[in-house]
């Protein structure tokens, strides 16, 4: 065989092609750093974590750090919190981790997962690598879509996920609908991403479990304020958390992420009154704010409102040019270009988000 030379090579890295999927989407990006924003609204990130948590992280172990992480302590512990058995709760490198082991043990090609859409966006990107085909129903602001997903249910649907409260709409879906979901769909799996569950009125984790084929996802990221440590949690039926352990890499979450889990659960998984009576109290006044000036907005019980205006992108535009930060859509499910935009939880960021949107508005107008 003759050895290779540098125009070999050359040739062959020039052959080398993707999958049609990787080689036709856009990956996604995320927000680039910018001396202009210094209030980012835009990823939903929750307020800092709780001191102890931050002493936690400032103090780390080395004999923790150089050996692999562990999560079976952290496991053990949620499992006791949520009264469930320690196999029954599978600790995730961020809630997407939950989602992505969830599409890779489910589908392939040949088999289908129906999503309620508009729905977190990286739900149809995992499900699209692990081959499968994505089903899309509406969800109109009007309530959740049961009887048109149930409709669209074929002998290759294997996943049906759920989001609630939805993001980017923060509508949410009822125990009862999702338990007809799961009913309707018995040999599929039915994924609940919770991850702002803790912002709802009402946390339906352990109602939803009642059902057999139901997976419910769980996150540090949002509530407790560790979006930059990427720790979440599956939980569901023995059976298919294994299937999502086996497919899925055994060291997801580092040992700094684990650290800090353990000491969220030493001060507790509830979260701060205060501090959700104020998101609670905000959603509502920028959704008031927003309706005022001629946006559509369903009414959110996430930590964020979404708005939907024809020169949504505009006034977007008009925000980061006063150093605010919110997330756009170019099209929106329900008709033209929409903003997500995160609740601050405090009083200075709030009512300079009030005032500045009012002049964005105003000036996109002129």
């Amino acid at each position: 065989m003759p050895p290779a030379t540098s125009q070999s090579v050359t040739n062959a890295r020039t052959g080398v092609r993707p999958r049609p999927f990787i080689a036709e989407v856009r990956p996604y990006t995320p927000r680039n750093p910018s001396n202009q924003i210094d209030l980012w609204l835009d990823a939903n990130e929750g307020a800092a974590p709780h001191p102890q948590v931050l002493m936690a992280l400032g103090d780390p172990e080395s004999e923790r750090i150089r050996r692999y992480p562990r999560s079976g302590g952290v496991e053990r512990r949620l499992a006791a919190v949520l009264g469930r058995r320690h196999e029954e709760v599978l600790v995730t490198g961020g809630a997407d981790d939950a989602i992505d082991r969830c599409c890779r043990a489910m589908l392939e090609p040949g088999r289908q997962i129906v999503i309620p859409v508009p729905s977190f966006e990286m739900i149809g990107r995992y499900a699209h690598l692990a081959g499968g085909e994505v089903v899309e129903v509406s969800w109109p602001d009007e309530g959740f879509p049961t009887d048109d997903l149930i409709e669209r249910f074929s002998p290759a649907t294997a996943v049906i996920a759920i989001v609630t409260p939805n993001n980017p709409t923060g509508l949410t879906a009822t125990t009862d609908q999702v338990m007809r979901v799961a009913s309707a769909a018995p040999r599929a799996m039915v994924v609940v991403d919770l991850a702002y569950t803790e912002f709802a009125d009402l946390d339906i984790t352990s109602a939803v479990l009642q059902a057999p084929n139901v997976i419910a996802i769980r996150t540090f990221s949002k509530a407790h304020g560790l979006a930059g440590l990427r720790l979440g949690f599956a939980v569901g039926p023995q059976r298919l958390i294994g299937w999502l352990r086996a497919a899925g890499g055994p060291f997801s979450a580092s040992s700094t992420a684990l650290v800090a889990a353990e000491a969220v659960l030493d001060v507790g998984m509830e979260i701060d009154q205060e501090y959700l009576e104020r998101i609670r109290g905000e959603r509502c006044e920028l959704r008031a704010a927003l309706l005022a000036q001629g946006f559509d907005c369903p009414i959110s019980q996430a930590n964020f409102v979404y708005a939907r205006r024809g020169d949504a992108l505009e006034v977007q535009e008009a925000l980061a040019r006063r150093g605010i930060a919110v997330r756009g859509f170019a099209v929106a499910c329900g008709g033209g270009p929409a903003l997500r935009i995160t609740c601050p939880g405090n009083d200075g960021d709030f009512n300079r988000l009030l005032r500045d949107l009012n002049t964005a508005c105003r000036d996109v107008q002129q």
